[in-house]
């Protein structure tokens, strides 16, 4: 292996179904046409900022400071990689499209977090993120992300691409973050009554959340 990816012809792919021994062309055609060689899982779907990582706020000056990991979040992620439930970061990155951080900054700082992470032996998955904002006149923002998308929470398009991708049982799964827009976004989805939100910032959401909507800590 290491002589294949010193030659650059190894690769990987994540696989998102079972491996069947079909044996013939016929059992070939039956597995495909019930569909039953894909599988739905659970997955945890988590906010970034003011969730796994700490809120830097919304400035060109917030990303001087490099991220640092909620150590609730980090320890429930541990808690899905080991019990094999797969984690998704889904998160709005609207100061993208401001000109606060850059397409290859924010990339950047996902090595980061994946690197902190991993020393907290614990992984994310795969991650889905919107870089647009609806809103215009900030100095140096990126007129063409400056957009009213689907993709931006509460709307649900990231959760929808993320649930075609991966097969994702949205019924069984759950939505993790620090904000109204994630529970929106999780009761749009019919992944209610419950929406779970970082214990800390329990007092806060509880003034802002919907009626009907019971929140519960990432610690519990």
């Amino acid at each position: 292996l290491p002589i294949l990816i010193s030659q650059h012809k190894a690769f990987a792919k994540q696989l998102l179904c079972n491996l069947n021994d079909v044996g013939s062309p016929d059992r070939y055609k039956s597995l495909i046409s019930n569909g039953s060689y894909k599988i739905k899982r659970k997955y945890l779907l988590i906010d970034l900022d003011g969730t796994l990582i700490e809120d830097r706020g919304s400035s060109k000056l917030a990303y001087s400071i490099q991220p640092e990991l909620c150590k609730t979040a980090a320890k429930i992620i541990r808690e899905c990689n080991n019990n094999k439930v797969k984690v998704i970061i889904i998160t709005n990155q609207g100061d993208i499209a401001k000109g606060f951080q850059t397409l290859p900054g924010f990339k950047e700082e996902i090595r980061y977090i994946e690197e902190k992470l991993w020393n907290a032996k614990a992984w994310f998955d795969d991650i889905y993120f919107c870089p647009h904002h609806p809103e215009k006149g900030f100095n140096g923002e990126i007129e063409e992300l400056k957009i009213k998308c689907d993709c931006r929470k509460p709307n649900i398009g990231l959760f929808k691409k993320a649930e075609s991708d991966l097969n994702i049982a949205m019924h069984k799964s759950w939505v993790v973050g620090d904000s109204t827009r994630d529970i929106y976004a999780a009761q749009k989805l019919g992944m209610m009554p419950k929406s779970y939100v970082p214990s800390f910032l329990m007092g806060d959401m509880t003034r802002k959340t919907p009626p009907g909507v019971t929140l519960e800590g990432l610690d519990q």
